[in-house]
């Protein structure tokens, strides 16, 4: 299937009986999850060739028997190492003549059967002691055709089981152009501490707005970029649980959406193989919506009284009734004072006397029959 122009691979369309797939040169778009679903007996996948092929990250996630991976020349920038999390007995890792600058090693540590690396004919310039290390089982490692700067990193060449030919070149510094990596005196692979200077210790940003945090970094390797939350998350380049954040090449931190959690003190760690640089960084998150808390109504009560039981609550009634009767009484009491009032003025006034005997009150001799 090499060189025949395909540009699509239906799902469920190849044997699941393959071994050997080599869909090298073609136009192949993209290699979606369920692209290559099934072939649990593949050892071999040629994707080589295929300029700008768009790889998901769980393209390979069927092909657990795989040994032999070739991604040369697809024009790849980047290469995230979860596309390998699932390549367990991987030993052959083929990626020359891409345009990757640097490489996540740490998929070496899960990949212990890998063996066999080639890095050739991309833009590497530097490889720090740290990422080799991770590569102690590692039997080849093709490096030719990278601007290569010869520093003090480039120290654990000597280390490998399998020796650098003497074609890999140094490119920088311009003492050292063109001279043999491996031929190089340890006295001149010189290295600069790292370093790191921010134009202020502080940043502002509202809430849910992006914010870029840019620090100068020296050194020579130069340094890698550790970026800390108040929380102790810490972000870097290659960075696969955060997507909020980003790291870039040059170490600026961006935060694509400012949270709570943002607002703290930070530190922005450079570490190379001479030397680790911290600067504290303080970041205010301005305009945080407040959550209003709901205010509970009280009932205000003398010191005597007791509230009862949630159970034995009940809702009070208007007393409609007893206040008829209280006004009735109240009525019928002031008219009954008005009226011995009035018996008692009538009764008194000599005029009134004479003309009008107080019928309601009979003379003495009346009451006692004289």
């Amino acid at each position: 299937m090499a060189f025949s122009n395909v540009e699509s691979i239906t799902s469920g369309s190849l044997p699941t009986t393959l071994i050997t797939l080599d869909f090298s040169f073609n136009k192949i778009g993209e290699i979606a999850q369920n692209t290559l679903k099934g072939l649990t007996r593949l050892r071999v996948l040629n994707l080589s060739g295929n300029n700008g092929t768009e790889l998901q990250l769980s393209a390979f996630n069927d092909l657990g028997r795989l040994t032999e991976l070739y991604l040369a020349e697809m024009s790849l920038k980047k290469l995230d190492k979860r596309l390998l999390d699932h390549l367990p007995i991987l030993k052959v890792l083929d990626l020359h003549g891409n345009k990757l600058k640097r490489l996540d090693w740490s998929f070496t540590k899960t990949l212990t059967n890998m063996a066999y690396i080639d890095i050739s004919g991309n833009l590497f310039t530097e490889l720090s002691n740290s990422s080799i290390m991770t590569l102690p089982h590692i039997k080849s490692i093709h490096l030719n055709d990278n601007d290569w700067k010869c520093t003090c990193a480039l120290e654990w060449v000597n280390v490998l089981l399998s020796p650098i030919p003497e074609s890999v070149m140094c490119s920088t510094p311009e003492s050292l152009q063109y001279m043999s990596i491996v031929n190089v005196p340890s006295s001149q692979l010189t290295c600069v501490p790292a370093s790191v200077s921010c134009s202020s210790t502080s940043s502002t940003g509202k809430y849910h707005i992006s914010l870029n945090i840019s620090c100068t970094f020296g050194g020579d390797p130069f340094p890698d970029v550790i970026w800390t939350k108040p929380d102790g998350t810490e972000l870097k380049y290659y960075n696969y649980d955060n997507p909020n954040y980003e790291v870039s090449e040059t170490g600026v931190l961006t935060i694509k959406s400012l949270d709570v959690d943002d607002d703290g003190q930070w530190t922005v760690q450079a570490n190379n193989v001479k030397k680790q640089n911290v600067v504290n960084i303080q970041v205010t998150v301005t305009d945080i919506p407040t959550t209003t808390t709901p205010i509970t109504p009280t009932t205000t009560m003398t010191a005597t009284q007791t509230t009862a039981p949630a159970e034995n609550q009940t809702t009070s009634k208007p007393m409609g009734g007893m206040s008829i009767y209280i006004t009735v009484a109240v009525v019928v009491g002031i008219a009954l004072i008005i009226h011995m009032i009035c018996l008692i003025i009538y009764c008194i006034k000599p005029a009134f006397w004479k003309q009008n005997r107080c019928h309601a009150f009979p003379k003495r001799s009346e009451r006692i029959g004289t």
